[in-house]
């Protein structure tokens, strides 16, 4: 893995603007000057030393952080269906203190919007990202219930204390809630604002869809050998196969950078940064089906195209480096 870099100062000692390949250590993105390694922040290389330090360095550039992802995948799967299998929603406690000091168990979880009844939630047999699967529902549920009981409590302690207004729960809607426990996200409430006559009461829900700490299925974008990036469903890159990909990135990386008062891209060809797909970014026309013809296509072909097994082992393999390599952007 490679990323063009640009510093602001070259006369210190500092590597000069261009490609450098990096591994990913304890969260932060090492880069390979020859046989020095160093940290990138905001146009400054940040040299590492130690030796110690520089040997496990060395070590993770010689490791495939796609097949450690997928390797641990598979041993947290396995270690779920041991230790987790046969819980089901009547094995929840939940746990009141009450205003006398008292304390209330409630078995079952019988608070919660989804009843999941005999299901096993941790059924490992079915895709736990599968929107009806027990788990993702339980989940969904647990964290709608969490917000909702905590804003509750909130606003009854604030209305024991306020003097005109009372003030309420907002609904959100489900496509609100869809975001709300899909993303990371900012709730903003106004209520009791007096304009006029009446009161001005609303409420905005604010998603960070673009983030370094979680790569989504439709985030990876794939780069072909003419200087394009595509989405996995692109129409040219299915039905060729993936001939032409040669690597691929999470989306965000492909978001133009600032240094000082310049600014540049993290990915280029030749010299040149590489641009978007007008067929499947630009226009959006023709796309196959991330989900059914990618994803769970595991007879690897479409019927009028072939075979597409180079394309899913490239995306595969793309996907698993990305997830294993999250880290915290400094830049």
């Amino acid at each position: 893995m490679t990323e063009y870099l640009k510093f602001t100062d070259t006369a210190t000692g500092q590597p000069a603007d261009g490609e450098y390949p990096y591994a990913v250590y304890r969260n932060q993105k090492i880069y390979r000057n020859g046989s020095q390694y160093f940290w990138y922040d905001q146009g400054v290389a940040h040299p590492i030393q130690g030796e110690t330090t520089i040997q496990e360095i060395e070590e993770t550039f010689g490791k495939s952080s796609s097949y450690e992802y997928y390797q641990n995948a598979y041993e947290f799967s396995k270690w779920v269906y041991d230790h987790l299998k046969d819980i089901k929603q009547n094995n929840i406690r939940t746990v009141v203190r009450k205003d006398d000091g008292s304390i209330e168990v409630t078995a079952g979880g019988t608070n919660l919007a989804f009843n999941a009844q005999n299901e096993s939630i941790f059924d490992t047999t079915k895709d736990p990202e599968d929107p009806a699967s027990i788990f993702n529902q339980h989940r969904i549920a647990v964290i709608k219930n969490s917000i909702e009981t905590n804003l509750a409590a909130a606003i009854n302690s604030y209305n024991s204390n306020a003097n005109s207004f009372s003030y309420e729960l907002p609904k959100l809607s489900e496509e609100e809630w869809d975001k709300v426990v899909n993303n990371v996200c900012m709730i903003s409430f106004m209520q009791g604002m007096p304009i006029g006559g009446k009161y001005f009461n609303d409420y905005i829900v604010i998603p960070n869809d673009k983030n370094n700490e979680f790569v989504d299925a439709d985030s990876i974008y794939l780069m072909t050998n003419d200087g394009k990036y595509h989405m996995p469903n692109c129409p040219l890159l299915v039905e060729s196969n993936g001939s032409s990909v040669i690597g691929g990135y999470i989306n965000t990386a492909f978001q133009r950078q600032t240094v000082d008062s310049t600014y540049y891209y993290r990915h280029m060809n030749n010299g040149t940064p590489y641009t978007p797909c007008y067929q499947c970014l630009v226009n959006s026309s023709g796309k196959y089906d991330l989900e059914e013809d990618i994803i769970n296509n595991t007879g690897n072909s479409i019927n009028g195209v072939g075979s597409i097994a180079t394309l899913r082992q490239k995306y595969f393999s793309i996907l698993g480096r990305e997830k294993n390599n999250l880290y915290k952007t400094n830049n």
